[in-house]
């Protein structure tokens, strides 16, 4: 997020989405919070928004225009040493490491380790072994 790109947020007192432009930002991520300060200003027609209210903010986190492939999070298998998927290939499964970004209850972006077009088991991944035959059964 750089000075001049824009956010939205809503308040507690009113949901519609209000559009503000960043005028700054911290230079870097505080490490025990993984916070960062982000300035921005907008005009307040109505004098709705007053000093000290919350604000619940939407931006992006991708870069503009990107492609990203988006998983169910129950797809995701912990390890070690990251984040793992079985990636159906040939109605076998494979085990394929992924690296992610963005993530909320229920989606989660693959940032690498994905292609568009590959198919993700999302259900039965503890039964699932790398190399076990499947029969792919398609969600309506």
């Amino acid at each position: 997020m750089n000075a001049g790109s824009s956010i939205q947020f809503s308040t507690e007192l009113n949901a519609d989405k209000i559009t503000a432009k960043v005028v700054s930002t911290e230079a870097s991520v505080d490490m025990q919070s993984r916070n960062i300060t982000v300035q921005a200003i907008t005009s307040n027609p109505g004098r709705k928004l007053k000093a000290g209210m919350s604000a619940k903010v939407f931006f992006s986190t991708t870069r503009e225009n990107a492609t990203t492939i988006s998983v169910p999070t129950e797809a995701l298998i912990p390890g070690g040493n990251g984040y793992s998927v079985f990636v159906v290939k040939n109605n076998m499964a494979k085990i394929t490491a992924v690296t992610t970004g963005s993530r909320n209850e229920k989606d989660v972006v693959i940032t690498s380790g994905l292609n568009i077009g590959d198919t993700v088991m999302v259900s039965n991944t503890l039964r699932a072994a790398d190399g076990i035959p499947l029969t792919v059964v398609a969600s309506k």
